[in-house]
């Protein structure tokens, strides 16, 4: 039998320890000494009533993070003996999280197990007579019950045999349940305990193996990230030659992995009107990579000068210069490129079908299904290769997505599950870092209005919910962009972000936000601000200890942050660690799309 299913059967043993208990207020009452028991019967509920309260406390701590489905977690506290108890992927996550504390936390569960039983064993009471006589008692009616009660009672005289062992049980007992109680409160704190320090120190040592001080690769991705991905941007609006670049906008994915794999995913679009589609290209999924531009022709001279002491017949001194070929750089797989890894040179030439994109809106109108891609942008930083991600765009339906904030609005059906939320939370927190003050990522665009969802092509129900993304309109040069916002105004707005999808619900919906009027959008923050400083006190109780310490640096830890990129890394730390752990507790997800019934 594994730990967690004994847990279930120590939580079922509770009802049965109130049972018996209620069985002795029954009795006393028909047999006339309920008073002289009262106290220590209420003393006594009262302690089976605050560790049953303990450990269902302490059985929410091991499933939040476990079990996705909250009508999941409600099944199992609810019935304590159901097939959940056996499912052995949650028996697996319990082993995982707890590593080397398992074996303790299952001795600890069994001896509250073996505890209760004695507790049980203490109320219970096997005297057939009184048993009898109680369920005779229940059976009649009113008129039957009282001249059953007054038999009762003479039965339970004094000298009754069986009246006075059922007493003296009861009140002799009394030093053994404190005992017992006092084992019941020992068991549970050391349950809280193990999973408590387990999960500290799984979050040391993944802070330690993770921190971006201690890996220099990460370190220096999260500084440049974003700088890339600006970059790119400005390229991609310059690369725009034809007279309808006004009309051509890109989908930027949001991925919690880029900072890693450094690609981009873009869908390309263009929104010009039907009557001018007939032959043009409408949509274009892309993916994006990066590598350091190849060398520019120069020459290497390598200058040997004689020693000054020759023959007679040298009357000056000689050169000998030496001319090395130019390297030239093939173009990255399209399977595996880094930011922190640029393809290595080499002395082929480029492939023929790999070239300079000259007009990109030409380009992009002749799709490419062949693995070397479209060709590539160049600017100053890097070279950026082209590639389709997909044979078939149409699989994408992207002329109606849904917004996040409609997903997390109250009036949408079903609702978003735990895992779901926590997924896109941890994604929306890793994207701030990569694209935050980009040209992608302003300071309207990280709102549960701007974050969108592509349908599925053939079932508009169908949310596609792993590919996130916020959309930009290439302008030229010329035209003015949106103002940037100081990044602790963006990371107040994730912070509320975080809340929202903590719970699936728009702060703008929180009971406390009523309280406020609504007023101007720059008034409107302030009162969320307000608001979701107080709804972080709930946070630790519904999402756990790394969720909380992710949204509190954001709404309170953030606010003594100087300027420059340090920020990122504190923030990578902070947030998107924290996050990643809670999500990890969650298990993976192969189920990546969601139906919304409108």
């Amino acid at each position: 039998m594994s730990g967690f299913e004994i847990a279930g059967i120590v939580l079922g043993a509770f009802p049965i320890a109130i049972e018996a208990l209620n069985k002795y207020r029954e009795v006393a009452r028909i047999a006339g000494f309920w008073w002289e028991i009262r106290l220590e019967f209420e003393k006594c509920r009262s302690e089976i009533r605050y560790h049953l309260l303990n450990f269902k406390r302490n059985l929410k701590q091991v499933l939040l993070p476990m079990v996705a489905d909250e009508s999941q977690i409600h099944q199992l506290i609810s019935e304590p003996g159901g097939d959940l108890w056996r499912e052995p992927s949650v028996e697996q996550q319990l082993k995982a999280r707890l590593q080397d504390s398992y074996d303790l936390y299952l001795e600890a569960i069994q001896q509250l197990q073996s505890t209760l039983e004695c507790i049980n064993d203490e109320l219970a009471f096997d005297e057939a007579d009184i048993q009898k006589r109680l369920l005779k008692s229940r059976a009649r009616d009113s008129r039957a019950w009282k001249i059953d009660l007054n038999q009762l009672q003479r039965g339970f005289g004094k000298t009754n045999r069986e009246y006075q062992l059922y007493r003296l049980k009861f009140a002799i007992g009394e030093s053994r349940r404190k005992e017992l109680f006092a084992e019941l409160k020992c068991y549970n704190d050391r349950l809280e305990k193990l999973l408590t320090t387990s999960d500290v120190i799984s979050r040391l040592e993944s802070t330690r193996s993770k921190d971006p001080r201690n890996n220099k690769v990460m370190q220096s991705a999260i500084g440049s990230f974003w700088r890339h991905a600006d970059h790119l941007y400005k390229v991609l609006s310059k690369a725009w030659c034809c007279g309808c670049a006004g009309q051509h906008l890109a989908n930027i994915f949001l991925q919690h992995e880029a900072l890693i794999g450094s690609e981009f995913l873009l869908l390309f679009l263009d929104d010009s009107t039907p009557a001018n589609t007939q032959n043009r290209w409408q949509m274009r999924d892309t993916k994006i990579q990066l590598s350091d531009p190849p060398p520019t022709n120069r020459l290497f001279t390598q200058i040997t000068i004689l020693p000054s002491k020759v023959e007679d017949s040298i009357s000056t001194r000689k050169k000998n210069i030496t001319i090395q070929p130019t390297a030239c750089i093939s173009p990255p797989p399209a399977s595996s490129t880094s930011l922190n890894s640029p393809p290595s040179a080499s002395c082929m030439s480029p492939k023929p079908e790999i070239c300079e994109i000259k007009d990109l809106c030409a380009v992009l109108e002749q799709r490419s299904t062949t693995k070397d891609g479209y060709g590539f942008l160049e600017d100053d930083h890097k070279r950026y290769y082209i590639y389709p991600t997909s044979d078939d765009p149409s699989a994408l339906k992207a002329d109606d997505p849904i917004s996040l904030r409609d997903l997390l609005s109250s009036k949408y059906h079903p609702r978003l599950t735990r895992r779901q939320r926590y997924r896109l939370a941890l994604t929306l927190a890793s994207s701030f870092v990569q694209l935050w003050e980009s040209a992608w990522l302003l300071s309207s665009s990280f709102s549960p209005t701007e974050v969108l969802f592509l349908r599925d092509a053939d079932n508009s129900s169908v949310i596609l919910l792993d590919r996130p993304y916020v959309s930009r309109r290439f302008v030229s040069a010329n035209n003015t962009q949106p103002a940037k916002q100081d990044f602790q105004s963006g990371i107040t707005f994730l912070g509320i972000l975080l809340l929202e999808l903590c719970w699936g619900v728009l702060i703008e919906e929180h009971p406390g936000r009523k309280n406020y009027p609504t007023c101007d959008a720059k008034t409107s923050h302030l009162f969320d601000q307000l608001v979701a400083v107080e709804w972080l006190k709930e946070v630790v109780d519904e999402a756990g200890v790394d969720y909380s310490e992710a949204a509190t640096w954001c709404l309170l830890g953030s606010k003594s942050l100087g300027s420059g990129d340090n920020w990122r890394k504190l923030l990578y730390e902070n947030v998107v660690q924290p996050l990643e752990r809670c999500s990890s507790y969650l298990g993976s997800n192969t189920q990546n799309t969601w139906g919304v019934i409108n």
